[in-house]
């Protein structure tokens, strides 16, 4: 199984895992008066905020960016 540093090219910059991280990402949604419904791919970018599931440490995803994929 592929870890996040094979994937996207993260891992933690504190404890070292890339196995998952909380991130903001942007999604198209569509409100009604009934609720929403997301309605597209999300996106995030290197400002997204990030948060390591393992040790708790946060930064944005330019931080989170494994020294091999700078």
């Amino acid at each position: 199984m592929s870890g996040l540093r094979e994937v996207y090219g993260l891992s933690c910059p504190q404890c070292g895992r890339d196995s998952a991280v909380e991130i903001v990402v942007k999604v198209p949604a569509r409100l009604t008066a009934h609720g929403e419904e997301l309605c597209g791919e999300s996106e995030w970018t290197p400002e997204s905020a990030c948060r390591c599931c393992s040790c708790g440490h946060t930064g944005d995803a330019c931080d989170f960016m494994a020294e091999e994929a700078q």
